[in-house]
Protein backbone atom coordinates (compact mmCIF):
# COMPACT_ATOMS: atom_id res chain seq x y z
CA UNK A 1 0.00 0.00 0.00
CA UNK A 2 1.62 3.46 -0.75
CA UNK A 3 2.59 5.40 2.18
CA UNK A 4 1.15 8.86 3.05
CA UNK A 5 3.54 12.05 3.52
CA UNK A 6 3.38 15.44 4.96
CA UNK A 7 4.94 18.02 3.40
CA UNK A 8 4.59 22.02 4.30
CA UNK A 9 1.76 20.49 6.33
CA UNK A 10 -0.18 19.58 3.57
CA UNK A 11 -0.87 15.49 3.77
CA UNK A 12 -0.02 14.19 0.11
CA UNK A 13 -0.42 10.66 -0.91
CA UNK A 14 1.49 8.56 -3.46
CA UNK A 15 0.35 7.70 -5.96
CA UNK A 16 2.01 3.71 -5.72
CA UNK A 17 4.53 2.19 -4.10
CA UNK A 18 8.37 2.03 -5.78
CA UNK A 19 9.12 -1.17 -7.54
CA UNK A 20 11.95 -2.54 -6.57
CA UNK A 21 13.75 -2.85 -9.83
CA UNK A 22 13.31 1.40 -9.63
CA UNK A 23 15.24 3.72 -8.09
CA UNK A 24 12.88 6.45 -5.86
CA UNK A 25 14.58 9.88 -6.14
CA UNK A 26 13.96 12.91 -8.24
CA UNK A 27 15.40 13.49 -12.05
CA UNK A 28 15.44 16.71 -14.20
CA UNK A 29 15.95 17.41 -17.45
CA UNK A 30 18.24 20.66 -19.02
CA UNK A 31 17.39 22.64 -21.80
CA UNK A 32 20.34 21.99 -24.67
CA UNK A 33 21.35 23.87 -28.25
CA UNK A 34 21.78 19.88 -29.69
CA UNK A 35 20.23 17.12 -27.83
CA UNK A 36 21.32 14.51 -29.79
CA UNK A 37 25.03 16.35 -29.46
CA UNK A 38 24.77 16.26 -25.65
CA UNK A 39 23.56 12.66 -25.51
CA UNK A 40 26.37 11.62 -27.24
CA UNK A 41 28.83 13.49 -25.37
CA UNK A 42 27.20 11.88 -22.06
CA UNK A 43 27.94 8.33 -23.44
CA UNK A 44 31.60 9.25 -24.65
CA UNK A 45 31.62 10.31 -20.83
CA UNK A 46 30.18 6.97 -19.40
CA UNK A 47 26.53 7.82 -19.46
CA UNK A 48 24.22 4.83 -19.93
CA UNK A 49 21.31 5.58 -22.54
CA UNK A 50 17.98 5.15 -21.17
CA UNK A 51 15.84 6.90 -23.88
CA UNK A 52 17.61 7.33 -27.19
CA UNK A 53 16.93 11.11 -28.43
CA UNK A 54 13.44 11.29 -29.61
CA UNK A 55 11.39 14.09 -31.76
CA UNK A 56 8.14 15.13 -29.54
CA UNK A 57 7.07 17.77 -31.83
CA UNK A 58 8.41 19.77 -34.15
CA UNK A 59 11.39 21.86 -32.91
CA UNK A 60 11.71 19.55 -29.65
CA UNK A 61 13.84 16.59 -29.09
CA UNK A 62 14.03 14.98 -26.05
CA UNK A 63 16.96 12.04 -24.63
CA UNK A 64 17.30 10.62 -21.35
CA UNK A 65 20.85 8.83 -20.00
CA UNK A 66 22.00 7.17 -16.54
CA UNK A 67 24.94 9.28 -15.27
CA UNK A 68 27.16 7.94 -12.66
CA UNK A 69 25.37 6.94 -8.85
CA UNK A 70 22.19 5.98 -11.45
CA UNK A 71 21.14 9.76 -11.51
CA UNK A 72 18.34 9.54 -14.48
CA UNK A 73 19.31 13.26 -16.54
CA UNK A 74 16.63 14.25 -19.28
CA UNK A 75 17.54 16.58 -22.55
CA UNK A 76 15.40 18.95 -24.16
CA UNK A 77 15.77 20.71 -27.16
CA UNK A 78 16.02 21.18 -30.79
Amino acid sequence: MPADATVSGERLRAIRATKPSETPGSSFAVHVADTRAAFEKALREGAEEVVPPTRVMEGVTIAVVRAAGGVPIGFSGP
